[in-house]
């Protein structure tokens, strides 16, 4: 078909689908008669286009569009159009031309996408173009390019989009030998990307290496989401080897041919393992630098994807789980594929991860019967308590007497997460473990312990050993006159798990005439083996081994992919890593995984607060989407308003944002909550530091210290605080202590104490140690050449702090030891870009 041809046929077929379905026939008629060529091509595009599920699925009917990609003649380079002053053009070709240009309201760049020239006054072409940004618009992810809006100016119709610097994936793998500790991560971030855009029913289509960006900090952006639905605008990265498909004379298949699924080839109805398999040889092709199924031709690079066996040439030193899973990928079954991104997700994570056997003895399966036994009793006679006020319950710590310490975990992690559940479920108000703590070993006297707390019951309990059997014993107590409700000992056994259930439920609705409403909150677990390494997970984490933590969270949600609260504690340990207290990895790194045990904590549980608090987290530490940020906590405290940790989190988002008289409120609403949460007590501690109140900040944290010897947190924004204050002496003896347990933590700080009281070659000592370290952020040396007054230093290191997105640059305008660089302009500069007001 000639070029003449095929633009009368797209003339013919955009004109029918501007018309009513009852006149269609005869305009075709009409308008092809003698042509009996055209009236068959068009006729075939109307009916696949008919027989389409809707936008996403909707194939690239237009066969013409391929090969009319005349330039505009208009220059676009220069012009003022809206607001955005076009500065060059990145990529043309198909229906769109795509320029660099500066948004001078907001003061950034941005991509604008622009129907070409010749298609300026088509409405079928601007309804794709409208159909495409909704595609997008519709997907929030750090790792897809983002929609700003769509906007129609004079003639002018075009897509905002944010502008990714960087270069393409393909670039990437063309330049280097990717190892497997490379291939990881940024595997992970793609198939996030997916994961979001599945989970929205959107399929990619022309998933490749081309339209996958790779930015300086290593952070992956996905190109061209929802450009499957109609023509893809041809970019400057795309080169001639990068054709489009043209299977038939009746339609064209959307998708290039290196990169297509079998069923993708065959012009099959798509779903999501499509992408699945694109994305199988983007692995590969990381793996092994080059594509596994391209040819020298179209058909023979087709008929190697349909028919021929994977030539599996591996480059050496590549993880055989890496490879196993790629494999599983590039199934031409899609039967046997992943079936979904999150699935593949899951595997990626597992890739470095060597899996530990799942077995655990009957002794301590025993220990977490007894425990969930315990859960639902208490579940069962919160009834009894339910009444027109809030009533009030404190769980005492159970007290382990088996001998045995690795069940001590149940002390902490048990009688927490029991509050959780309760809190949730019943309406009670439950203290917070750490309110009760030091009423550990008063199982004797809880009437005594119930009016010390104020509350209306006490619910105590010993995990006891008798000959081979694991026994709980179990009591609850009334405050008031000091009678016990009920005593309950169980020997428990894991088949019996049902029948205690069943037992405990009986004698409570029969001894109260309730209804007992123990139904299991969606996003937690009945699996006894993921909830006893949740409960090992949140003891880690309490302690600050952050890694153990991951590591139990990540066994837990292995066990139960629906385990909300495990992903939730998952992501905030993951979120915690790229800091200097925790040992840093790289923020992209951390990023990629703490959004997607997020997201999917949010999927599994979106009722409970705790997956709110930690998308929370990300929008503010991550994302800097501060208004975002806030919806999630205010959401978290809505469903559950007397979680301490929500009101934290919230407290340091006003911080971050210059909010101190709203945070101090904040943070006091958390202290009264839970007064002796450590998060809780440095969060007041922090908002006096960054609201300028030195005085009032040094006077809090020596009490805090005074109380707790050993809180180093305390120390450290204690000297933070001695420094502003012009304390030097002081400042340097506190931290020069904290150094001698948290060495980096204390580094700079420290160095910046040196310099500001003469000792400059300390500092420079300090720098030069950091230079001989790894993972030593950024901003710590930025800190030190502050004090030193070098502010050249200072900015290139807090610009290499903003390129790496370390989560701690959101204190740039809000952290005193910055004050010293606002007069600069970078400052302003660098705050904005931060999204932060300067």
């Amino acid at each position: 078909m000639s070029y003449r041809d095929l633009k009368r046929v797209e003339k013919v077929f955009h004109a029918v689908l501007e018309l009513a379905p009852d006149v269609r026939e005869a305009y075709l008629v009409q308008e092809c008669t003698g042509d009996e060529e055209l009236y068959a091509e068009v006729t075939s595009l109307i009916s696949a286009y008919d027989n389409s599920d809707g936008f996403i699925e909707e194939p690239a009917l237009t066969l013409g569009l391929k090969v009319l990609s005349a330039s505009s003649e208009q220059a676009m380079i220069g012009k003022t159009i809206g607001t955005y002053q076009v500065i060059s053009r990145l990529g043309k070709g198909g229906m769109g031309e795509v320029y660099l240009a500066e948004d001078t309201k907001l003061g950034r760049k941005v991509a604008l996408k622009f129907l070409s020239q010749e298609f300026v006054g088509d409405n079928w072409a601007k309804r794709q173009l409208v159909k495409e940004a909704q595609a997008v618009a519709m997907l929030d992810h750090p790792n897809i390019c983002p929609v700003y809006g769509i906007e129609e100016t004079g003639e002018h119709m075009f897509i905002v989009m944010q502008y990714v610097q960087g270069e393409t994936l393909a670039e990437v793998i063309a330049k280097q030998q990717l190892s497997s500790e490379q291939v990881v991560p940024l595997a992970r971030q793609i198939v996030s990307a997916l994961a979001e855009a599945h989970a929205h029913g959107v399929i990619h289509r022309d998933i490749k290496p081309k339209n996958i960006m790779v930015t300086r900090a290593s952070q992956i952006k996905v190109l061209d989401f929802g450009l499957a639905k109609s023509i893809r605008p041809k970019t400057d990265f795309e080169t001639s080897d990068d054709s489009i498909s043209n299977l038939s004379n009746s339609r064209l298949v959307p998708g290039t041919i290196n990169y297509m699924s079998p069923e993708q080839l065959k012009g099959e109805r798509l779903d999501y393992t499509s992408d699945i398999f694109s994305t199988g040889i983007v692995l590969y092709e990381m793996i092994n630098g080059q594509n596994p199924f391209a040819k020298g031709s179209d058909a023979e690079t087709i008929a190697t994807i349909l028919s021929e066996p994977l030539n599996t040439r591996w480059r050496p030193g590549q993880l055989d789980s890496l490879k196993d899973l790629t494999l599983t990928c590039l199934q031409k079954s899609k039967d046997k594929r992943y079936q979904s991104a999150v699935e593949l997700l899951l595997a990626i994570e597992g890739a470095q991860v060597k899996k530990q056997p799942n077995v655990f003895s009957l002794r301590l399966s025993s220990i977490v019967i007894a425990a969930l036994v315990v859960l639902m009793a208490v579940a069962l006679v919160v009834t009894y308590f339910r009444g027109p006020s809030r009533r009030t319950l404190a769980i005492l710590p159970f007290s382990n007497r088996t001998g045995d310490k690795s069940v001590d975990f149940m002390s902490s992690g048990l009688s927490e997460s029991l509050i959780d559940n309760l809190s949730f479920t019943s309406g009670l108000r439950v203290l917070k473990s750490t309110m009760v703590a030091g009423y550990k070993d008063r199982e004797n006297d809880p009437d005594v312990v119930g009016r010390a707390l104020n509350v209306d019951a006490v619910l105590v309990g010993q995990v006891n050993k008798e000959g081979d059997n694991i026994v709980l014993q179990t009591r609850l107590v009334r405050t008031s006159d000091g009678s016990e409700l009920w005593r309950m000992k169980s020997v428990l056994q894991p088949s019996e798990i049902l029948n205690v259930q069943r037992s405990l439920t009986t004698k409570i609705d029969m001894s109260f005439n309730a209804s007992s409403g123990n139904n299991r909150k969606s996003g937690t677990t009945d699996n006894p083996d993921a909830y006893r390494l949740y409960l090992l997970g949140r003891t880690a984490a309490e302690r600050g081994a952050v890694d153990d933590a991951i590591t139990s969270f990540k066994q837990a949600t292995d066990l139960d992919p629906a385990f909300a609260l495990a992903w939730s504690g998952l992501a905030d340990a993951y979120a915690s890593k790229p800091t200097v207290a925790y040992g840093s990895i790289p923020t992209a790194d951390a990023m990629s995984k703490a959004s997607a045990a997020a997201r999917r904590a949010l999927e599994a549980g979106d009722g409970l607060a705790e997956p709110h608090i930690s998308m929370g987290i990300i929008k503010m530490r991550f994302e800097w989407q501060w208004r975002e940020a806030e919806e999630q906590f205010k959401r978290a405290i809505e469903i559950d308003p007397y979680r301490a940790s929500a009101h934290v989190s919230y407290a340091s988002l006003l911080i971050t944002t210059g909010r101190f008289a709203e945070a101090i409120d904040e943070t006091k609403k958390a202290k009264d909550l839970d007064p002796y949460n450590p998060a809780a007590v440095m969060s007041l501690g922090k908002a006096y530091y960054r609201a300028r109140d030195f005085d009032g900040a040094i006077t809090y944290l020596r009490q805090v210290i005074s109380d707790n010897p050993a809180n180093w947190n305390a120390e450290y924004v204690l000297g933070y605080a001695y420094l502003k204050k012009g304390m030097l002496s002081e400042a340097i003896t506190l931290l020069e202590k904290v150094g001698t347990t948290k060495k980096w933590l204390a580094a700079a700080p420290l160095g910046y104490a040196y310099a500001r009281n003469g000792e400059r070659s300390k500092a420079y000592d300090i720098l030069n140690e950091m230079e001989a370290q790894r993972n030593i952020p950024s901003q710590e040396r930025a800190i030190i050449y502050i004090g030193l007054g070098d502010k050249d230093r200072a900015f290139e290191w807090l610009e290499k702090a903003y390129a790496e997105r370390f989560p701690p640059i959101i204190s740039l305008t809000t952290e005193p030891i910055f004050d010293d660089l606002r007069s600069d302009p970078r400052f302003a500069d660098l705050a904005k870009r931060i999204n932060l007001t300067p």
